[in-house]
């Protein structure tokens, strides 16, 4: 039986009226060489119902799963145990993808991929109440680490990631009990540690922020999730090569936040001398933004 190249993971959660925008644009999709991969995140809505109809009559193939809420992240986790595909390409229940992105993301894989050093390629997303996320990179392909490109290179905002599935499989989302949130830079520094990515200048994502969508509402999410928030730090605080100091900061900021909601101790934290100096250090800055959030 043959199995498509490429996996679309869409987390669902109470994105009944959404859906349809991304469903729609699957279909239109000059190249079907994918499975869609759908999880109904515990959505309180009749999504599910609207997910089983488009698996009913979708003419690609669509792969259906559904269990209790507990955030994007989950959901992802989910659907990639259960990939055969190579490779794998996240996208949210209420965006949409232009009509040749499948065939733009094989294509470049294809002339680009190969080599085991790779995790994936980067393309650009053009959100439409968002053209900063939409700005290219200075030279396309571009090839370096996440962090590299990204963090140092201080190119900001987000992108359309398309990752090997089995680096996805090999870097799973933590999962914190009782919280629903983790932030996906925590795991793209991860594999910065091990492996490289292309950025290329081709947009393979399009959508709109919503007021009630999960970017929007971020902090709340994140308040309620400090363990993740923690661990999303930490990752660029211990980050065996460069992370220029500005993010240093930042993540030293952030970790002394999350921190104080979380009520763990701060010694479990495995920290350099000069990581848990500067934390320590900054911890009154720390808690008068707490104050103000």
């Amino acid at each position: 039986m043959y199995t498509p190249k490429l996996a679309i993971i869409t987390p669902v959660f109470n994105r009944a009226a959404k859906l349809h925008r991304l469903y729609d644009s699957l279909k239109t999709q000059t190249c079907k060489d994918f499975t869609w991969y759908v999880v109904d995140d515990g959505s309180t809505d009749n999504s599910w119902d609207v997910i089983t109809s488009m698996a009913e009559s979708a003419p690609f193939t669509l792969k259906t799963f559904s269990k209790p809420n507990g955030g994007k992240h989950t959901a992802v986790n989910l659907a990639v145990r259960n990939i055969e595909e190579p490779l794998s390409f996240i996208v949210d229940s209420d965006d949409w993808l232009p009509s040749n992105s499948v065939e733009t993301i094989l294509r470049c894989f294809e002339e680009f991929g190969g080599d085991a050093g790779l995790c994936g390629i980067s393309f650009l997303r053009r959100m439409e109440n968002c053209p900063f996320d939409s700005k290219p990179y200075p030279k396309s392909p571009l090839l370096g680490t996440y962090v590299d490109i990204r963090i140092n290179g201080k190119i900001y905002g987000d992108k359309a990631e398309v990752f090997y599935t089995r680096c996805l499989k090999e870097y799973p989302f933590p999962e914190f009990p009782g919280e629903r949130f983790y932030h996906e830079d925590g795991i793209w520094v991860r594999m910065s540690k091990k492996y490289m990515m292309y950025h290329i200048n081709e947009v393979v994502y399009e959508g709109r922020y919503l007021d009630s969508g999960l970017t929007l509402d971020g902090r709340k999410m994140k308040l309620e999730s400090p363990l993740g928030m923690m661990d999303r730090s930490e990752q660029f605080l211990t980050y065996p090569g460069r992370v220029i100091i500005s993010q240093k900061i930042k993540h030293a900021i952030l970790w002394d936040i999350y921190s104080s909601i979380s009520k763990k101790s701060r010694a479990s934290a495995s920290f350099s001398f000069g990581t848990a100096a500067l934390c320590k250090f900054l911890l009154p800055v720390s808690l008068l933004i707490k104050k103000l959030w």
